[in-house]
């Protein structure tokens, strides 16, 4: 009978770690994955002309200014996109109103 309840015990244990060993597999696979979809044409177009209107000049061409203008401009746009989503965020949290939907 002892021998049983080891091998069981052994068998329980056994599986517990092949149990774990594929979680820990599966999570790691998916840290590896691809998080979203390269960016297309339009939307390449689009934050360029975005970072345009936030004061980014690309045909200066290299005129030594070039890591400093491009990230005032990106820094300008992350904080009219965090005013933006602060704002929504507030509308949102009114209560007794519809919802609203998002285009």
């Amino acid at each position: 009978m002892v021998d049983r309840y080891v091998t069981l015990k052994e068998f329980m244990m056994k599986t517990y770690i092949a149990l774990l060993t594929m979680i820990a597999a599966i999570v790691g696979q998916s840290a590896f994955a691809q998080s979203a979809a390269p960016l297309t044409r339009a939307q390449v177009r689009d934050e360029l002309i975005r970072l345009e209107a936030a004061g980014y000049d690309p045909a200066k061409g290299d005129d030594g200014e070039y890591p400093a203008d491009i990230q005032a401009a990106e820094a300008k746009l992350a904080e009219q996109d965090g005013a933006r989503m602060a704002a929504s965020a507030t509308r949102a949290a009114e209560p007794g109103m519809p919802a609203q939907v998002g285009n």
